[in-house]
């Protein structure tokens, strides 16, 4: 499953405009996006997390994505797996600032905690948006350190089936 996501998988923080105090909500998904084709693949691996989460059709693509939002199953399902199960890539540091993000919301700590999150979203996958940036212009966004993960070995061959089932071709 571990090497599957290092190669498919995406820890994702989603900053959104609502009608709450702030204006902003905080949204915390986990995914794994492959071909409609590998349909079955993404049911077995919603069966592997015990049934939580959805699979969805992308709208303009040939692609479907399972996703988790809860926090509530992330934090007793998702993230236990990869704290047991290390991913290898440097997607590891996504995770790893996920997992901070996930502590901020879980603390609710309101506008302090909403512009650490900013600043741990500024350092993952492709940084923040053009409209974050706008919307947030007057705050000094300063990205926080992103871990550089180094791994001498691949700790269970397991990994490699799940990474090429992702990243291989023929």
């Amino acid at each position: 499953m571990t090497g599957l996501v290092d190669a498919e998988g995406s820890f994702i923080v989603r900053l959104y405009k609502n009608k709450s105090k702030l204006g902003w909500a905080v949204q915390a998904i986990f995914t794994i996006g492959l071909h409609e084709r590998d349909l079955d693949l993404l049911l077995q691996v919603q069966k592997f997390f015990g049934g939580i989460g959805s699979i969805n059709k992308s709208q303009n693509r040939d692609v479907v994505i399972y996703s988790v939002v809860g926090n509530k199953d992330l934090i007793s399902i998702i993230i236990p797996h990869f704290e047991k199960y290390s991913l290898l890539t440097q997607k590891a540091a996504d995770f790893i600032l996920f997992q901070r993000v996930i502590e901020l919301m879980s603390k609710k700590a309101h506008l302090e905690g909403l512009y650490q999150i900013i600043n741990i979203k500024a350092a993952m996958n492709l940084g923040l948006s053009d409209d974050i940036n706008s919307n947030f212009n007057s705050v000094k966004i300063i990205p926080v350190s992103r871990p550089l993960i180094m791994n001498d070995n691949i700790p269970d061959p397991n990994w490699v089936a799940g990474f090429v089932t992702g990243e291989g071709c023929c």
